[in-house]
């Protein structure tokens, strides 16, 4: 196998473990947000939502990448054509997040709150 396919193959791992290691990273730091309510793309939302944004847009490209490494490796076999298709297709939906911001919920963030009683 080429070098440049197994790097693109190693972006994968990557991939996930940017995704995971930023998002508990946050979660565990951020006051008021509870894993247990909150969904991982309202810590896009806040002082420190860059961090999150960034985080779905880079592991969504290194995602889409071991998706052409996977086209790469799997070239004229079975299951080498829409294999790689759909799993470059989820990674582009998982870093969509990155480019829209989400309805703040739950209390979260709580600097964002807003008095939604009718005047």
């Amino acid at each position: 196998m080429h070098r440049v396919t197994r790097q693109l193959l190693a972006c994968g791992i990557a991939s996930g473990i940017v995704f995971f290691a930023v998002g508990l990273g946050q979660a565990f730091t951020r006051a008021g947000f509870d894993l247990r309510h909150n969904a991982i793309s309202q810590l896009s939302l806040g002082d420190l939502g860059w961090l999150q944004i960034t985080s779905f847009i880079v592991s969504g490209l290194l995602a889409i990448g071991a998706a052409v490494g996977a086209r790469r490796a799997l070239a004229g076999q079975r299951g080498g054509t829409w294999g790689p298709a759909s799993s470059g297709c989820s990674a582009w939906a998982s870093s969509s997040p990155g480019c829209s911001r989400p309805i703040p919920a739950s209390d979260f963030p709580q600097a964002r709150r807003r008095d939604r009683s009718c005047r």
